[in-house]
């Protein structure tokens, strides 16, 4: 297995360290936009280093009782421990790994609840790793996690960055009180401190164009592995139109936002430049509502790569595009029927 468009950097020369972690096993990870878009984001800025944690293929639960060497759980890039990271940021993207969390900072000798991760900080001047959660199950309901989790970002995470790292450098130089972090980390729009309970909206990123795909992207350079890991994901919308009542998408990502056509092939123009992947896989909830999907998928045709839609409604699949889907080698495609009656969707 070879990784392409790895960050390694020089510890001695940063301010701020990220352990970035998906709590699944790694090629679950590696197949997520999440971890992509946040790794490029964060290892844009010099004076930052962001470095990836995966679950470890084999774990015994709890992790009390797991008698493997915590090294399984160190970074990817330089092997770090994540109790050593200034902040350990988790992208949850199922409920399902709420467990996986658990694992994951019990493992790491890291108190599960945020109480107690500052009684310790106080009264024994414990070092512990802000923990941060992300994504759209901490978007949809952040209440669950909220006595283990410092900080939660809620909704798209872009617009803030720069904020949230200017505020994090001026704790660590002034070595500041904890709380003092926190409080003025509430002030920033789309983020939510649980101890102190502050009101907060949902951030919506109003125009994707804004902030370009990354074209320098993390994936696998192997034929062997999963056609998903050695793609370059290209997005094309965000949220989706139809808000089926059963389906969080169309809320924790609302409203429906496409990427320009001229964006999204001046970000593939760019990323072919810089790497030679064989497949495109286009990302969003429901790519097939951009109003110039069919060009985008011809766009990606005629610079020789291979097609990837991750689902289509029914409602859009007709000759033609079935036609241009063949050209772009897709074998098998997802159709999402969603229900058996329009009643049962919007109800």
């Amino acid at each position: 297995m070879y990784e392409k468009n790895v960050f390694i950097k020089d510890w001695r020369t940063i301010d701020i360290s990220i352990g970035l972690i998906y709590p699944n096993k790694y090629h679950l990870g590696m197949s997520s936009y999440s971890i992509r878009l946040l790794y490029n984001l964060f290892n844009d800025y010099e004076n930052v280093v962001c470095e990836r944690i995966f679950l470890p293929e084999k774990i015994t639960y709890p992790a009390d009782i797991d008698y493997s060497s915590d090294n399984i759980i160190r970074s990817i890039e330089n092997q770090v421990h994540p109790i050593e990271f200034d902040i350990l940021g988790f992208s949850i993207q199922f409920e399902n790994d709420f467990k996986n969390i658990l694992w994951l900072l019990n493992k790491a000798r890291i108190p599960l609840r945020a109480e107690k991760r500052q009684i310790l900080r106080e009264k024994e001047n414990g070092n512990f790793p802000v923990i941060i959660g992300g994504g759209p199950v901490a978007t949809s309901n952040p209440l669950p996690l909220s006595q283990m989790f410092d900080v939660f970002f809620i909704g798209d995470a872009e617009p803030i960055i720069d904020d949230f790292l200017r505020k994090y450098l001026n704790y660590k130089k002034n070595k500041s009180n904890f709380e003092n972090l926190l409080t003025s980390l509430k002030d920033i729009n789309g983020i939510y401190i649980p101890t102190l309970n502050n009101r907060v909206n949902r951030l919506v990123l109003k125009d994707l164009d804004n902030y370009p795909i990354p074209y320098y992207q993390l994936r696998i350079d192997n034929e062997k592995d999963s056609i998903f890991e050695n793609s370059f994901f290209l997005e094309v919308n965000r949220g989706c139109p139809f808000k089926c009542k059963f389906c969080i998408s169309s809320y924790h990502n609302f409203p429906f936002r496409n990427r320009s056509y001229e964006n999204i092939v001046e970000s593939f123009e760019k990323a072919i430049e810089y790497d030679d992947f064989r497949s495109v896989s286009l990302i969003g909830s429901c790519v097939s509502a951009h109003p110039r999907f069919l060009e985008i998928c011809r766009y990606i045709i005629m610079k020789n790569k291979r097609l990837m839609v991750p689902s289509i409604r029914i409602e859009h699949l007709n000759d033609e595009v079935i036609e241009i889907l063949e050209k772009g080698q897709i074998k098998t495609i997802t159709i999402a029927p969603e229900t058996g009656s329009e009643k049962l969707r919007f109800g």
